[in-house]
């Protein structure tokens, strides 16, 4: 009886001082299994609606996301190959890509109906839209150059400008742009960026050095994009090839670039003036893929972690990661919901999230050693360590009752939880390493 009082106190002491106050992982809404379906992009309209097309196939698929405890999903054979969704314009017209071609949807009709088709010789399925402006690499002007599209009409899609100059830095990547680029924009000034490395040999076991390089264009006139220059920016280190993904994002005067080398999130950059980047610092500690970037509200959403950037831009502000922290390239972000395709369809509730888990003053995640995912969890979770681990973990119900207790060896990072005989509630994870101890939250959902 007396150990349980001492138990009980230990656990009251830590709710009380906030030391629970690590990044967990967010409450999942709905999770839909695709049954092998997957897709290119989402594409948000009315708030509610979210559309995606099966990669090389007929099938358009159609979200109603208006309920996230139980969504409705229709599926369209438009008789037509499709391969990504580009976005939407006027919030009536779908465009999807493939190869040379663009086809538009009129996703008002019902059900929806395929409109126009247009085919260029500049065309690779299109890389960013924005308002009346659709970019895509110049597949007939490969060595560095890009052409603009005019999609105000979706239905007479023009061509604006081809073989516009996107770098000066060929030499670094060879004579054509890499397929992994990201675009961003604030205002008339656009932005592309590439990670690439820098004089790597090819061997898979050599330190290379990766970097972005930024070109900068004004387009205050769409139908006359003018490259200015390329800056390059912040330079990293990689042990294999780091031709990655850089999805980018501008939140207000700062631009952000996913990484997928080094110990970090992503790169901001000083935007004040759009025309001269200054680098300021990185986001975040921790190395995992960044697939797509999101902004709202003073978050900032990279690859499957959530960072808070409202009173400072850089630094580790870690407040919460998506469960099961899959890489993924297809997120929408709207109010309180995230939208995440991948091998499965996921609704997640952020905002449910900020109001249970995060305090005011929130501690950096590993100043806890570890996180629990996925958290919610059911039959199962992990333990994932940021270093190898030699202690002992317990775990206990809101009781203060011990239901488990084992010494564990973790060179891996990972430590399997079995949860089967668990009923559903809250626990408290305990990890003891040399004389500190380390607890976490763990919700078991049945």
């Amino acid at each position: 009886m007396y150990h349980r009082f001492i138990v009980l106190c230990f656990l009251a002491f830590l709710f009380v001082c906030g030391a629970f106050a690590q990044a967990d992982s967010l409450n999942v809404r709905h999770h839909w299994t695709l049954d092998g379906r997957t897709g290119y992009n989402l594409a948000m309209a009315d708030d509610t609606t979210l559309w995606f097309v099966e990669p090389g196939t007929d099938n358009l698929i159609e979200v109603d996301a208006s309920n996230p405890d139980a969504i409705d999903t229709n599926f369209y054979d438009m008789d037509s190959l499709m391969y990504r969704v580009l976005g939407i314009v006027n919030d009536s017209m779908l465009l999807v890509g493939y190869g040379q071609n663009i086809r538009t949807i009129n996703i008002r009709a019902n059900p929806p109906s395929l409109v126009s088709s247009y085919q260029s010789s500049h065309l690779v399925g299109g890389l960013y839209l924005r308002d009346s402006m659709l970019v895509s690499r110049d597949r007939a002007y490969p060595d560095s150059c890009l052409a603009f599209f005019n999609v105000s009409d979706p239905t007479n899609i023009d061509t604006f400008a081809t073989g516009i100059n996107a770098t000066i830095y060929a030499d670094i990547w060879g004579d054509r742009l890499p397929y992994y680029m990201s675009f961003a924009a604030r205002d008339s000034i656009l932005y592309l960026i590439v990670d690439k490395d820098y004089g790597w040999s090819g061997d898979p076991y050599e330190y290379c050095w990766p970097a972005n390089f930024i070109s900068i264009f004004n387009i205050s006139d769409y139908s006359n994009p003018v490259f200015d220059t390329t800056y390059p920016g912040y330079m990293g280190w990689f042990t294999a090839e780091p031709v990655q993904d850089c999805p980018s994002i501008v939140v207000d005067s700062f631009l952000y670039v996913g990484m997928n080398h080094d110990e970090c999130a992503a790169v901001c950059y000083d935007i004040s003036d759009p025309t001269q980047l200054s680098y300021l610092g990185l986001v975040g500690s921790y190395f995992e893929g960044v697939g797509c970037m999101a902004y709202q509200n003073g978050y900032l959403y990279a690859g499957t972690r959530i960072y808070n950037i409202s009173s400072s831009p850089t630094g580790d502000s870690l407040v919460g990661f998506m469960y099961d922290g899959y890489f993924s390239k297809n997120e929408v972000v709207n109010g309180r919901y995230i939208y995440r395709l991948s091998s499965n369809f996921d609704i997640l509730d952020f905002y449910e999230y900020l109001q249970v888990y995060e305090p005011s003053q929130r501690q950096p995640q590993y100043e806890h050693q570890f996180y629990l995912s996925p958290n919610p969890a059911n039959k199962y979770s992990y333990i994932r360590f940021n270093e190898p681990v030699i202690g002992e973990i317990e775990i206990y119900n809101i009781r203060g009752q011990k239901m488990m207790q084992r010494s564990v060896v973790s060179q891996n990072l990972f430590y399997p939880l079995d949860l089967s005989e668990y009923s559903p509630g809250l626990y408290l994870v305990s990890v003891r390493v040399d004389i500190k101890r380390f607890v976490g939250k763990l919700l078991v959902i049945g």
